[in-house]
């Protein structure tokens, strides 16, 4: 979470390799997905939660901090 002003910001961050087979997802789609065009796996991008299949497994976060204003990855949430 980082405060900017009067706005709260939520910030997530997540390996961008598909957990069926090592693809690399889009970006978020209008609805908010990650879809992997390899074999239409699709993940939220809230949570990295699978919303489609063939994938099982989530997506792996990486766990953000911040520092005087800037935003550093650390490393992995898992």
């Amino acid at each position: 979470m980082v405060r900017r002003g009067n706005e709260t910001l939520f910030l997530v961050s997540y390996q961008l390799v598909c957990t069926h087979q090592g693809c690399k997802p889009t970006l978020p789609n209008p609805e908010r997905n990650l879809v992997c065009p390899c074999h239409g796996s699709a993940y939220k991008a809230t949570d990295g939660s699978v919303v489609r299949g063939p994938a099982r497994q989530m997506l792996e976060g990486i766990r953000l901090e911040v520092r005087d204003g800037v935003i550093f990855a650390v490393g992995n949430l898992s």
